[in-house]
């Protein structure tokens, strides 16, 4: 009965599958809310400082400019009243000079804090105020006292005042006075123009944080997507596909850690019952296959390489019940040689065990009587003259555990693979395979294996085995298992680990069966058991 398949291995698990999906959609709901939180305050924040700065700054320019305006009304005033008392000496004309001297005084007081960050209207105020008592000094006071003493000469001496210095003296202080409310009008124009571009920053930015949150949720759908909706659509297509009695096809184990625990799990349960399907069905014909002549079949085909002193070891996985087409064994050969051979019946079941039965016992005296593995190959093909549709490949192999001399012949079979330290040789195919032709010969080759290396031989089998993706197991993949093992391995482990890994990846029961057989080359030992026979053909 086939041994029974080992738990499927749990691969390593990435460190965002171990996240649950409760915890994975709480903490994007979370680090959405806080994005969103943060976005808002910052916008929030920055209207709120917009607000205070457009309050201040229009709190700022518009009674400068307005308190400008009114300063120069009142000099002007001022002027005028000074200018009809000096003329006409109407008490009334004074009355308008002295109200525009106080409203000046007090305007200006109001003024010079409002200009406040205006460096150049508060450099004109201090221009025109300095010109304002340079005028009040030496044009309007001298005048106003001349008229107040009375008489022609009196007025004619103010009028002299003013047509000189002091008229020139007021044209600078209207200068001043309107470059001021030039100052204080661009003042305001600037602080429009602030608030416009606060008002359009404020407005990009609500666009980008719109388009920001609308990035957000459609990657917070995709990622919902790929690591909860797609990997449950696949597991449920998967679970359906075995529940409607294909328990060949894999089942996946994707998306976050409770799904892919789950997918595992299931792919556990289905690997499990295509086991036990598939040992029913071997036992089925087993039982079918109970008979003496079955009994005795299954004994004469037994390896017997466990009595040599030799580091052998094998494994035979059948297709068909519980005989097979293929065997091996292992024998000594004169003093201290070793016979090995691997061969594989076409087919599988009762008719295959016969003919490998036939083959095994008509193989061995060859190799006994001295004949190398070409000739004994040949020799083997003409008493195997009648077969019909049937042919077996081979691989025997002549070798010497004291030096690592090595003889070898490939009938049409898969070639072995000899490890060494420095990388791996094929032994390829030296003839046909064995069929029911006569005449056909096979070369023998010669290798030297070096101490601790390994030979390795499979049949088809195991090659042609199916995996998951539809490609078969390959000799590729032997290769990089062979050698990702640990250099000291026993032949034991090393046929152990082929044969987990094929029942293990293949998804499909064996189409033929599938045998492996190590060796382990340790020179030096002792010689084999062996039995001498006379001698005889040889091809050395």
């Amino acid at each position: 009965m086939p041994a029974t398949s080992p738990e499927p291995r749990t691969p390593p698990v990435r460190a965002w599958r171990r996240w649950t999906l409760r915890g994975t959609l709480a903490g994007l709901v979370v680090a959405v809310g806080l994005v969103v939180l943060a976005v808002n305050t910052v916008s929030i924040w920055r209207d709120v400082q917009t607000r205070h700065l457009v309050a201040e700054q229009q709190q700022a320019a518009e009674p400068a400019l307005r308190h400008a305006d009114a300063l120069l009304v009142a000099l002007l005033d001022q002027q005028e009243g000074e200018e009809a008392y000096v003329l006409t000496g109407q008490p009334a004309a004074l009355v308008v000079y002295q109200s525009g001297l106080l409203a000046a005084s007090a305007l200006e007081a109001e003024l010079r804090p409002e200009l406040t960050g205006m460096p150049s209207a508060a450099t004109q105020l201090d221009e025109a105020e300095a010109l304002d008592r340079t005028w009040l000094d030496s044009v309007a006071r001298p005048g106003i006292a001349a008229v107040g003493v009375g008489g022609a000469a009196a007025a004619q001496a103010a009028a002299g005042i003013r047509a000189g210095a002091g008229r020139a003296t007021v044209d600078q202080i209207r200068q001043h006075l309107t470059q001021l409310s030039a100052d204080a009008g661009a003042r305001a124009g600037t602080i429009s123009a602030t608030v416009d571009d606060d008002l359009s920053t404020a407005l990009l930015l609500a666009v980008v944080r719109s388009v920001f949150l609308l990035a957000v949720l459609a990657m917070l759908l995709l990622i919902l997507h790929r690591l909860v909706a797609a990997p449950i659509e696949r597991l449920t297509g998967d679970v359906e596909t075995v529940a409607a009695g294909s328990l060949d096809h894999p089942i996946a184990a994707t998306g976050l850690r409770d799904l892919s625990t789950l997918g595992r799990n299931t792919e556990a349960m289905r690997v499990a019952l295509r086991n036990d399907s598939e040992e029913v069905r071997q036992l089925r014909q087993a039982l079918a296959q109970r008979s003496p002549l079955h009994g005795l079949l299954r004994s004469e085909l037994q390896s017997s390489e466990d009595r040599l002193d030799t580091s052998i070891a094998g494994r035979l996985l059948p297709a068909d019940g519980v005989l097979a087409g293929d065997w091996y064994d292992a024998w000594g050969v004169g003093d201290h040689h070793v016979a090995l051979a691997l061969v594989d019946v076409s087919g599988h079941g009762p008719e295959a065990g016969l003919m490998a039965l036939r083959i095994k016992h008509l193989l061995a005296p060859p190799f006994r009587m001295g004949m190398g593995p070409g000739n004994a190959l040949a020799w083997l093909a003409d008493q195997l003259d009648d077969l019909d549709d049937q042919c077996a490949t081979a691989f025997v192999l002549e070798l010497d555990p004291l030096d690592g001399r090595c003889r070898y012949a490939n009938a049409g079979h898969p070639p072995a693979l000899l490890f060494r330290r420095g990388g791996v040789e094929e032994l390829g195919r030296t003839g046909p395979l064995i069929c029911g032709l006569r005449g056909r010969s096979w070369e023998t080759r010669a290798v030297d294996a070096g101490d601790g290396d390994l030979l390795v031989a499979v049949t088809d089998g195991l090659l042609e085995a199916r995996l998951p993706d539809g490609d078969e197991f390959g000799i590729d993949r032997i290769r990089d298992l062979v050698g990702g093992l640990d250099p000291d391995a026993t032949p034991d482990e090393v046929a152990e680990a082929l044969v987990d890994a094929v029942r293990l990846a293949c998804v499909t029961p064996l189409r033929d069966d599938a045998t492996v057989v190590v060796v382990r080359f340790e020179l030096g030992g002792a010689p084999a058991a062996a039995t001498a026979g006379p001698p005889g053909v040889t091809d050395r």
